[in-house]
């Protein structure tokens, strides 16, 4: 039954790979190797504050759930009914601490940090808090239990040591309840019985009445972190959080990897992302299960130079496109007149003739070789290169298309992302930026940090 919990608040409302898109077919690869450094994470487990706010928010809602919401002979979540009706009463309290970080913050400052929904929630504090479903349409009101805060922690939720028990996701353990205590001082919180006794209310009503989330005692703490700025949290809530992320107890084998994971990083002296895998899978090479992490840097280096072509395609023919919508065609020439598509090219080049040097076309690392061996073929002929890259996201790639070609014509199919779509992520950018707010490592490391490394809304 807990399997079919967890799948129903992990898995999105149509298939992952329509939705966010596989343009290379490579999601299972980086999967593998994100499971193999960071397990029980994912790359949305970015600020570890969220992990705090969520465990305080869990031991509000269950009692809360049990109240007005569960059936009579509902102890435990042991449900998919159960589980749905539950989250009901987490949502709003997600969606209440996204609008009181807002309030306490400049907009600059908020679209610093993670909050899903912080559009519409803005729209709705500035409206007077007053619409229904916080602004939400119906519709996006659903899906925020796939792409809001619980979705994004509840992995962790479920995976790490003393948070919920029984790893079920939502009754608090040892670690959660020393959490969530730990954001009691920060708000105001009305007692059950001042609004109404038992009366049946609808969640976000009840939370409404009850949590003071415009208020505070004094400047407003506890709020959800600037991803850019990895500070080590307060004593007393990092310590606890590191017990659940990075224990390394007999027993907790997770917990020891993630912790090997961030000391082979911060120990590394490299400047660059491919030289920093390779160094970290050299550290870890005598660890159980790792042997996968050998190809890793070659496998990087190579899918974020297939999508760093596919972006600079698409960028040159959206501004080429006479239409202006993204969704026309030019001339395959005047693509690569652009020394900004020359640049890509030869860089997948370079990176599709190392994997076929240090790879392997073993496994799921098939579909890597496929594309080097594509552009390989090609020689240094770009023209070429650009067909076997479209050719390979023809064939392998996941959800939408973005460009195909037609004669001499590359046609743009589907809009993605403004044509600046994110590399496939391994969970270590997450991995590192808890590590620095736990104070397990002092800083992230130099070759993690890029303009995109901490885009809560790029995390494939």
């Amino acid at each position: 039954m807990a399997t079919i919990t967890e799948w129903f608040y992990t898995a999105p409302l149509e298939d992952f790979a329509v939705r966010r898109g596989d343009p290379l077919g490579m999601r299972y690869v980086a999967e593998e190797i994100a499971e193999l450094l960071a397990p029980g994470l994912s790359n949305r487990t970015m600020d570890a504050r969220w992990l705090t706010i969520m465990c305080w928010a869990l031991e509000h809602a269950h009692p809360a759930w049990r109240k007005f919401g569960a059936g009579a002979d509902e102890d435990t979540v042991a449900s998919r009914d159960a589980a749905r009706s539950l989250y009901t009463w987490i949502r709003p309290l997600e969606l209440l601490w996204i609008a009181r970080t807002f309030k306490a913050t400049s907009d600059q400052a908020a679209e610093r940090r993670q909050l899903p929904g912080v559009q519409a929630v803005r729209r709705w504090v500035e409206r007077g808090a007053t619409e229904a479903r916080f602004g939400m349409f119906p519709e996006s009101y659903a899906r925020y239990r796939f792409n809001g805060v619980y979705g994004a922690y509840r992995v962790a939720l479920r995976s790490l040591p003393g948070l919920t028990i029984g790893a079920d996701g939502w009754r608090l353990d040892s670690h959660g309840k020393a959490l969530a205590e730990i954001v009691h001082g920060s708000v105001r919180m009305k007692p059950a019985q001042s609004i109404g006794g038992g009366r049946r209310s609808l969640p976000e009503e009840h939370w409404l009445e009850r949590f003071e989330w415009h208020r505070g005692r004094g400047t407003p703490t506890c709020l959800p972190t600037v991803l850019t700025d990895a500070r080590r949290l307060p004593a007393d809530e990092s310590r606890v959080l590191a017990q659940s992320l990075f224990s390394s107890a007999a027993g907790d084998e997770d917990g020891r990897r993630r912790r090997s994971v961030l000391e082979a990083a911060a120990a590394s002296p490299a400047t660059t992302r491919p030289a920093l895998y390779a160094d970290i899978a050299r550290r870890l090479a005598s660890e159980p299960s790792t042997e996968r992490l050998q190809y890793w840097s070659a496998f990087s280096e190579l899918a974020d130079a297939g999508i760093g072509a596919m972006n600079a395609c698409w960028s040159v023919a959206g501004k080429r496109d006479a239409s202006g919508g993204g969704t026309g065609a030019t001339s395959i020439d005047g693509v690569l007149a652009h020394r900004g598509v020359v640049h890509a090219l030869d860089e997948l080049g370079r990176a599709a003739k190392r994997w076929k040097k240090e790879g392997t076309s073993a496994g799921s690392f098939s579909v890597v070789d496929v594309l080097a061996g594509g552009i390989v073929a090609a020689g240094t002929d770009r023209r070429r290169r650009l067909k076997a890259l479209e050719r390979h996201h023809a064939t392998y790639g996941g959800g939408l298309r973005w460009l195909m070609f037609s004669g001499n014509e590359l046609k743009l199919l589907a809009p993605s992302r403004g044509g600046d779509a994110s590399n496939y992520r391994v969970r270590i950018e997450a991995l590192s930026r808890l590590g620095a707010q736990c104070g397990v490592i002092k800083r992230i490391p130099e070759a993690l940090l890029g303009a995109d490394a901490f885009d809560p809304d790029g995390a494939m």
